[in-house]
């Protein structure tokens, strides 16, 4: 399902989300010993 109404809220969502990802993702590989201990 595609937002068009608001294509410049629903690019600010998509970059926010994405660029959330990535720090999730950057933090998993950098702090391993972290995810793992627990």
């Amino acid at each position: 399902s595609k937002i068009c109404i608001f294509p410049e809220i629903s690019n600010v969502f998509h970059y926010e989300l994405s660029t959330n990802i990535t720090k999730v993702i950057r933090s998993i590989f950098t702090t391993p010993s972290r995810h793992f201990a627990q």
